[in-house]
């Protein structure tokens, strides 16, 4: 295979595979021989904000002159995008190396173990990426985890440096449970005897989940929280805050986030007293600046295009830090903003439509449809829809068609109109494909 075939021959995965029991995981990690764990591995869990906070503490462990591998998912464009090493994606022939050698891995295990056995697209992905870092041997592996954390194939790793849990919020209840404790309880699976936890504290019963399993664990457990913040400027384009922090010494900076989005005030925190922990003191002021200058995740709060901004929301909890982010200046505008959005079957498309069209003020409205087989209904997400917003809704199946259609909506480059893609990774991977693909030149240098 070259690699855009071994690329569509992981998608069909799950046309072919079963779930596998985490302890059948675990017992193929140990015979690939546990690749990776040379290296100081961070663990992250979390429902928002994971990739963010990876994002902020590959950076500042990059900046202060350490290699770094960073696994994440789901990828926007290019499975290459889930493991990179100092910011480089694996090539392509790279990857198709390691795909070459996994799969012969899997068959020799499929003959002297475990017959049925074959890797989840999830699985897949992770122990080709294990590999990868394994051969590279980066100083630090920041693993987020794909679902959950207990029984996430990213929870094999044994060896860890670091934990950290970023916000809990309702998502993916058919595996996490259906309270805040019981999706917590899953997170907190990530968590070893004397590997030191940091994780943002915002509901006591979540906090009292997760205090819990660290003492049950052996681990000592870093509360991070809005306790910390000082002050906070929200402007069109870029968050200006303050913070003081407490543990283990009194620390105190000023940022100045170039990105629209509060949340990553949140995770930023997480990173720094992250690097803190690992590093053993505090960054200085010209580091933090450097930081938040380089680091780049894409689809959370990005202008795509002038005037165009992609998000990856894609539960209630997401949706709501979105209008608090955007609400703020957009409500107070003259010309009102356009939305596109989809979102797949097993979301909570309700609440989601609710807090989004409750809480701002569009002119239009385009739905569109995203990820195959998980699709929602589009006529079903257009009747909700209805109950919120009673202006201009168009229902377009093909996500190239909806996107130029919003487009077209906004109006002509200059337009004081905002154009917010929102609802679904799927869907923000697939417009920023669609950009690419034409070429638009439309992105600010």
């Amino acid at each position: 295979m070259d690699y855009k075939q071994a690329e569509e021959w992981i998608l069909e995965i799950p046309k072919f595979t079963k779930k596998n029991g985490f302890s059948v995981s675990c017992d193929f990690y140990e015979y690939l021989g546990r690749p990776g764990e040379k290296s100081r591995i961070v663990h992250v869990a979390g429902t928002n904000g994971k990739g963010s906070t990876c994002a902020y503490l590959e950076s500042f462990l990059l900046n202060a002159g350490h290699s770094v591998g960073l696994f994440t998912s789901p990828h926007l464009i290019t499975m290459r995008e889930r493991m990179r090493v100092d910011r480089e994606d694996v090539s392509e022939e790279e990857f198709l190396s390691d795909f070459n050698l996994l799969s012969e891995f899997v068959n020799k295990y499929r003959e002297d173990v475990l017959s049925d056995y074959y890797p989840t697209f999830f699985e897949w992905l992770f122990f080709q990426a294990m590999l990868y870092f394994d051969r590279h041997a980066p100083e630090y592996i920041i693993l987020e985890t794909g679902l959950g954390g207990a029984l996430d194939t990213t929870n094999v790793v044994e060896q860890k440096e670091l934990t950290l849990i970023t916000g809990i919020a309702y998502d993916h209840m058919e595996y996490l449970g259906n309270t805040l404790p019981e999706i917590a309880g899953q997170k907190a699976g990530i968590l070893r005897k004397n590997v030191p936890l940091i994780y943002w504290s915002e509901v006591p019963e979540v906090d009292e989940v997760i205090e819990n399993t660290a003492k049950k664990v052996g681990c000592y457990a870093i509360p991070i929280s809005d306790e910390y913040l000082r002050s906070q400027s929200l402007c069109e384009k870029h968050i200006d805050f303050s913070v003081s922090f407490s543990y283990p010494n009194r620390y105190d900076c000023r940022v100045m986030l170039p990105v629209r989005a509060a949340y990553q005030i949140q995770n930023l925190m997480m990173a720094l007293e992250g690097y803190e922990i690992l590093a053993g003191h505090w960054p200085s002021q010209e580091d933090i600046d450097r930081v938040v200058e380089e680091t780049h995740w894409p689809c959370r709060m990005e202008e795509i295009l002038p005037g165009v901004w992609a998000d990856g929301a894609h539960n209630p909890d997401g949706i709501r830090a979105f209008v608090e982010s955007v609400a703020p200046v957009e409500n107070g505008r003259k010309d009102k903003s356009i939305l596109l959005f989809a979102v797949v079957k097993d979301k909570d498309y309700e609440e989601m439509l609710s807090e989004l069209l409750g809480g701002m003020d569009f002119e239009a409205v385009v739905l569109t449809t995203v990820g195959g087989y998980r699709a929602a209904d589009l006529a079903g997400i257009g009747k909700i829809a209805g109950r919120y917003f009673r202006g201009d809704i168009r229902m377009i199946p093909d996500v190239t068609e909806a996107f130029l259609t919003a487009l077209s909506l906004r109006g002509p480059e200059g337009s004081s109109r905002s154009l917010y893609v929102v609802g679904s990774l799927y869907l923000v991977g697939e417009v920023r494909r669609i950009v690419h693909s034409r070429a638009m030149d439309w992105k600010k240098e």
